[in-house]
């Protein structure tokens, strides 16, 4: 006899990183992470009907919360009218799958994108110093695939983030070697480099002397 679980698959780790893709403007990841929330609750759990139901009204609040997130004032069809008497699991995927779709088309359409950028800079001057910060580890702050990140950095400074983490590291390195108090070891170390040997390298590629000379 299969036991029916208690509890439906929706955490709020889940709902987090639906919120990253949606204010990414990432539709198409948005679409695929919704597909699996469905996909887990009514394909591989024997979920009973009120238990769904209670999933798809979680859910149509994480869509409420969006909504006051991103200050949209935009109609969504449907919303907490779930019919109790003759639920329609894949009508509701379908209604809650456009609403993601049509606050993805109003964020896009309002400033709201280019602050979600402004948040990554800040981050990144934030944590410049730390080298342990990658495309990776942006990847995961900002609740995108590593590709996705990659592709929306450039759209905005056109240039990859790697080449724009050296050329900001090597500007604060610039400003520590005038106070010629601090040796090229400490700044390779205080801007991010594991050795001082790839700081060096880095920064003639960037200046095109060497720290050294620089000083």
């Amino acid at each position: 006899m299969v036991t029916e679980p208690s509890y439906y698959f929706y955490p709020n780790v889940i709902e987090m990183k639906l919120k990253g893709l949606v204010g990414a403007g990432n539709l198409e990841e948005t679409e695929q992470l919704l597909d699996y929330i469905f996909t887990e609750n009514l394909k591989k759990r024997n979920l009973s009907q009120s238990t769904i139901i209670k999933l798809f009204m979680d859910m149509q609040t994480g869509i409420i919360r969006l909504l006051q997130e991103f200050k949209l004032n935009i109609h969504i069809h449907g919303l907490f009218k779930v019919n109790l008497n003759n639920l329609n699991p894949e009508n509701e995927c379908d209604r809650i799958l456009e609403a993601y779709r049509r606050i993805i088309a109003a964020i896009k359409s309002t400033p709201s994108d280019s602050l979600l950028f402004e948040d990554m800079l800040h981050f990144i001057n934030e944590n410049y110093h730390d080298n342990l910060l990658s495309v990776s580890l942006m990847a995961r702050e900002f609740h995108m695939s590593e590709s996705y990140f990659s592709q929306y950095f450039k759209k905005y400074v056109d240039q990859t983030f790697s080449k724009y983490l050296e050329a900001l590291r090597i500007n604060k390195a610039c400003e520590l070697i005038k106070q010629r108090d601090t040796t090229i070891e400490e700044i390779a170390e205080k801007v991010g480099y594991t050795s001082s040997l790839s700081f060096r390298r880095a920064f003639k590629k960037v200046v095109g002397i060497p720290p050294s000379g620089y000083r």
